[in-house]
């Protein structure tokens, strides 16, 4: 299985971005109100940076037994790393619709605190979860036995 590329990221994070910025002006235009999102979503997303953080704690504690002739079991590392690559893509969807709604909301005449904060929010739980993603898929490196593999 290949790492996630920071690029794959920026772009997904990209083109969401735009997504959410152009879904607010739509719902602005048509006169409806902005789309807020609910605190319980950062909420949502905390939780799953705590589990997701956890499982990589983990892991690092039981990788680290290995060396103690302790079994690892390669189930619950694969299930972690698919979790982290999820998470971290998740995460960088929020992101990016989270980021165009703060802009879209700063930008406007009239500022709306009510809309503003818990988009901060959901915003700042999106990028922990994108970090704690990639430092989740990174606690799942094997290293490999050949020195000159460098997917390992």
């Amino acid at each position: 299985m290949s790492r996630t590329s920071y690029f794959s990221l920026a772009v997904l994070a990209l083109i969401s971005g735009v997504l959410g910025w152009a879904l607010q002006v739509i719902l602005v235009s048509t006169g409806q109100s902005l789309f807020v999102f609910p605190v319980t979503m950062a909420w949502t997303l905390g939780f799953c940076f705590v589990v997701l953080a956890f499982a990589s704690l983990l892991l690092r504690s039981r990788t680290q037994k290995v060396l103690n002739l302790i079994r690892q079991n390669p189930w619950f590392g694969f299930r972690t790393l698919i979790f982290a690559k999820s998470g971290s893509n998740a995460g960088t969807i929020f992101l990016g619709v989270a980021g165009g709604s703060l802009i879209y909301i700063s930008g406007r005449p009239v500022f709306s605190l009510g809309a503003f904060l818990p988009t901060l929010s959901v915003f700042v739980s999106a990028f922990l979860l994108i970090i704690s993603g990639i430092v989740a898929e990174k606690s799942c490196l094997i290293r490999s036995d050949n020195r000159g593999d460098k997917n390992a």
